[in-house]
């Protein structure tokens, strides 16, 4: 548990400046866990496209804050008089019921 977080952004931030990304070592992390989810039968996906629905309402959720039901008011038309619910919780009732 981290006690102090104002410090441990400051040090974050500052680790970062003086720390330059490594392009190479980028793409070695990225082709060994590549090569460990076709090891483990995971990539490539049988259908690429399962899950793209529930992937858009996630995004969707992320970005705009709430879930919108297609053809409801959203991003300034009537005022939402639901109790505040997050995304994170909306989503996971409606993705997972």
């Amino acid at each position: 548990m981290i006690r102090d977080p104002e410090y441990w952004q400051k040090w974050e931030a500052e680790w970062q400046r003086r720390t330059p990304a490594d392009p190479e070592v980028n793409f070695r992390i990225f082709w060994t866990l590549l090569e460990m989810a076709r090891a483990a039968g995971a990539w490539p996906p049988s259908d690429p496209l399962e899950g793209l629905e529930v992937d858009i309402r996630l995004a969707h959720a992320i970005n705009y804050g709430r879930l919108h039901e297609p053809g409801k008011a959203s991003h300034g038309g009537t005022e939402n008089t639901e109790p505040s619910v997050s995304p994170c919780e909306t989503f996971a009732k409606e993705a997972y019921a």
